[in-house]
């Protein structure tokens, strides 16, 4: 079964959702984009910054409720889709699993470090290829990329994104095209 990482957050093209991007780590390469909703897009943001609240967000109560009751997650998985809607479970230790909202598994799965785990047929479905090209801007500059190869992100676009996120409202998502 493919494993994935959360590649990027965004706003799909028409900026009208969230995305949230996953990447395939091995083989092919596969981008699997998923709107979401601003407040799931603001979790994964939150758990990507690594930020620690003071008070716990959802996803850390559950991981704080599966422990009390002497479970542990050990992995997340991406199972189907289902009317256009992604579905994953939660896979706990003692071979238990529970039916999870995508947004939440991935955010969960960022918490803990865990990896996320799509199945086949749905990746084949949802995915793209990546294309990776050599870029350069007007400046024959080369895009600036870090130790693992990957672009490095402009401060102030992710802080924009943030800005966007807090101050939209669903009804900003309904507008007819």
């Amino acid at each position: 079964m493919p494993e994935v990482r959360v590649m990027a957050l965004g706003v799909d093209p028409q900026g009208s959702r969230p995305l949230l991007v996953l990447q395939e780590t091995d083989g092919r390469g596969r981008v699997l984009p998923i709107a979401v909703g601003i407040p799931e897009a603001q979790a994964v943001e939150l758990e990507r910054s690594g930020a620690r609240p003071e008070r716990p967000q959802t996803h850390a109560l559950i991981c704080n409720v599966v422990e009390a009751l002497g479970h542990r997650i050990e992995g997340v998985r991406i199972t189907e889709i289902r009317d256009g809607i992604y579905h994953a479970e939660l896979r706990l230790d003692r071979g238990v699993t529970v039916s999870s909202r995508l947004t939440d598994a991935v955010t969960l799965a960022l918490h803990l470090e865990l990896p996320i785990l799509v199945e086949e047929d749905v990746l084949a479905a949802g995915a793209t290829e990546l294309a990776v090209v050599n870029v350069e801007d007007d400046q024959d500059e080369e895009i600036a990329v870090d130790e693992s190869g990957e672009p490095v992100v402009d401060p102030d676009e992710v802080e924009a994104f943030r800005k966007f996120l807090d101050q939209a409202s669903p009804e900003d998502f309904d507008k007819p095209s």
